[in-house]
């Protein structure tokens, strides 16, 4: 069988408490939120000229999660796999697309990620260098999920 397989810079499990699961059986929004924020965590502290962005400018990450309603989740997994690579770049935010797994399921979910100036406005621009080092980041992924 063929496909196409995505390579991801994170890829963690990450376990299943039943507390995490609705009466439906499917993954509660805290839960989701949870293991997104995990996965972009991850990510981000593989981003040290990014950081250098956020000391030089004074500024605040800001994150905006697309969490995507939840349907059917077939199976009741112990553990998930969450891994977390970034899709797309503009000129002062990024999009990391993260992908979680049970046995049978899959939800994808995505966060913004910029750097907003301290007193508030629009985003500070990333630059060069953070561009440069996402695309290397996604050139070195190995994970695939």
């Amino acid at each position: 069988m063929g496909g196409f397989h995505t390579r991801w810079v994170v890829a963690d499990e990450m376990p299943v408490e039943a507390t995490d699961l609705d009466d439906d059986g499917r993954p509660g929004a805290a839960a989701v939120e949870r293991w997104i924020e995990a996965a972009c965590d991850a990510y981000l502290t593989r981003c040290p000229t990014l950081t250098q962005v956020l000391d030089r400018s004074g500024g605040v990450l800001r994150r905006e999660l697309g969490i995507p309603q939840l349907h059917d989740w077939p199976d009741h997994p112990a553990t998930v796999i969450v891994s977390a690579g970034v899709n797309e770049v503009w000129a002062s935010a990024f999009r990391i697309a993260v992908r979680i797994r049970g046995c049978e399921a899959v939800i994808d979910a995505t966060c913004i990620v910029s750097v907003a100036p301290a007193g508030g406005g629009d985003p500070v621009e990333l630059g060069r260098e953070v561009v440069d080092e996402l695309i290397a980041l996604e050139h070195a992924a190995r994970h695939v999920n």
